[in-house]
């Protein structure tokens, strides 16, 4: 449920002419699954790093992720 609502956010946040492309679509899985990652990691490992900076972390990826998927 949490990658479905992580890719539906992102599909969402694309151009409605750009949500059937199997490129935008293979992008979105693979940041998708990126972060899933990193949330992963930290539920497992967070005495290491501090929620906020979990939650910063992710952001600026996500951002960044999204800009360049709009330069395309």
């Amino acid at each position: 449920k949490y990658k479905e609502t992580m890719v539906n956010l992102s599909l969402h946040s694309i151009p409605a002419n750009q949500r059937n492309s199997k490129k935008k679509r293979l992008e979105i899985e693979y940041a998708t699954h990126g972060l899933i990652g990193i949330h992963k990691y930290w539920l497992l490992n967070h005495e290491h790093i501090s929620k906020e900076e979990i939650l910063t972390l992710s952001k600026d990826l996500i951002l960044s992720m999204g800009k360049l998927m709009h330069e395309k």
